[in-house]
């Protein structure tokens, strides 16, 4: 049960390897030219949740036994997208006779899973100067061509294919190009009326924004793919604890939280302790109800994803006025959520350990009897249930606010109004001393310049 546990807590630890269970990239280009590009690129895509493939790193997954081109190859097949990089460079070749790279390669291995509904998405990058030359040679060869079609001491495509300090083999790299933008094929789908090709879309780069721009759009990553993972694992956890904690109206379907059978006794309650205080009996048979429920199912709870969740930093906030990471709304309310939870685990375990305690509540609670009763805010028989409403209120309106910040992307700020961790709003330590918060603590041994 912990492995199991530990095993969903930690990500980076999976039962066949780190891939399995996210979203895969594959990186195809040539490395030499490419080296810094790829490094940031696969940081930057291990940040957004994705595994990444790209052979040049040690956590490169692949069967060593096997050749290297194919464990490659097998790799595209195991991913979900596939991303291609054009530079000035050719690469290793992959044959001679036709001579096809290994980056070619594995881009028409790319392109015909992609064609089979087998990769989802495939996206390929030429670097913006290349492009520039691909295109001014082409209105060269145009230019040459119509200018000198008689002459044939010009040799058109010696001119055009020529190599320079920008690109070492023009007429392979401008011709693969072609081949990702599947120039011919459209040519002829454009002749013939025919369905036109797809996959053929390029997008050139010349910083490595232009790139993550592309991504983040193609990819729909609006934040953290490990803060989305997390949120839908904290919110399922919190949506078992709400159905504990509420029952449906069978009129409307509308959940119905319990604590609401008690809410007119709990408003009846004084807001500072000592002395006595009437209400009437319906609504303190409301409150001998929840104290029966509310109180004693406190125990099935969890609040190990909140934990994991809170350990785990996602939800951190940057505060770019002072450079550093701190405690925001989300990483407050799950802090808050998992409080209220061991707070109301400790409630319902002493009362389900203790039938006498719960006897002497519903005795002091529930009557037939119309008109009022009096009650004593120190009766130590009737405060778990106080506490334990408190307790409800807190964990149903924390849930509310995280599956509407989580889900919704509803206003950070509006963080809900909870009961305060005592029962009573004041004691005597608040009037002489003063009570001390976290934010209080925090506050004092790292002080903000202002």
């Amino acid at each position: 049960m912990i492995l199991r546990l530990w095993m969903i807590l930690d990500f980076n630890v999976k039962e066949k390897g780190d891939y399995m269970d996210k979203p895969n990239v594959f990186v195809s280009s040539t490395i030499y030219d490419f080296a810094d590009l790829r490094s940031a690129l696969k940081y930057w895509l291990e940040e957004m949740g994705f595994g990444v493939r790209m052979s040049e790193f040690n956590d490169f997954v692949k069967d060593s036994s096997e050749n290297s081109y194919d464990a490659c190859f097998k790799a595209i097949e195991e991913c979900d997208y596939y991303i291609l990089l054009i530079g000035s460079r050719v690469g290793g070749l992959f044959s001679k006779e036709p001579k096809i790279s290994i980056t070619e390669k594995e881009y028409q291995i790319a392109n015909q899973l992609a064609n089979e509904g087998k990769l989802k998405k495939l996206f390929v990058f030429v670097r913006k100067d290349i492009w520039t030359i691909k295109e001014d040679r082409k209105a060269l060869a145009k230019f040459l061509t119509d200018e000198y079609v008689t002459d044939k001491e010009i040799q058109v495509e010696e001119i055009v294919n020529h190599s320079s300090k920008f690109v070492n083999d023009a007429e392979f790299i401008i011709g693969f190009i072609n081949e990702v933008g599947k120039v011919d094929e459209m040519i002829k789908a454009v002749k013939s009326d025919q369905m036109r090709p797809k996959y053929n879309w390029i997008n050139t780069f010349s910083t490595f924004e232009d790139i993550i721009t592309v991504l983040k759009a193609e990819l729909h990553i609006r934040t953290n793919l490990s803060y989305i993972r997390w949120g839908e694992i904290v919110l399922q956890e919190v949506a078992r604890n709400i159905t504990l904690l509420c029952y449906k109206d069978v009129k409307d379907g509308k959940l119905m939280p319990y604590f609401s059978t008690a809410y007119m006794f709990r408003e009846a309650v004084p807001k500072q302790m000592g002395g006595s205080f009437s209400v009437e009996t319906k609504y303190s048979n409301g409150a001998a109800m929840f104290g029966t429920i509310g109180c004693l199912q406190g125990e099935q709870l969890s609040c190990e994803m909140i934990e994991g969740a809170i350990k785990s930093g996602v939800f951190l906030s940057y505060n770019s006025n002072y450079d550093d990471y701190e405690t925001g709304n989300i990483q407050k309310a799950l802090q808050e959520m998992m409080a209220n939870i061991n707070m109301l685990k400790k409630i319902s375990e002493q009362m389900n350990n203790n039938i006498e305690k719960v006897t002497n509540m519903l005795k002091k609670l529930k009557t037939d009897q119309p008109g009022k009763i009096t009650l004593d805010t120190n009766d130590t028989d009737i405060i778990p249930v106080l506490a334990a409403y408190d307790c409800h209120f807190n964990i149903w309106e924390l849930s509310r606010y995280l599956f509407a910040v989580i889900k919704f992307n509803y206003d950070i700020d509006k963080f809900p109004q909870l009961k305060p961790k005592g029962i009573f709003d004041f004691s005597v330590d608040d009037l002489v001393w003063g009570r001390l918060s976290v934010e209080d603590v925090y506050n004092y041994f790292v002080p903000r310049e202002k």
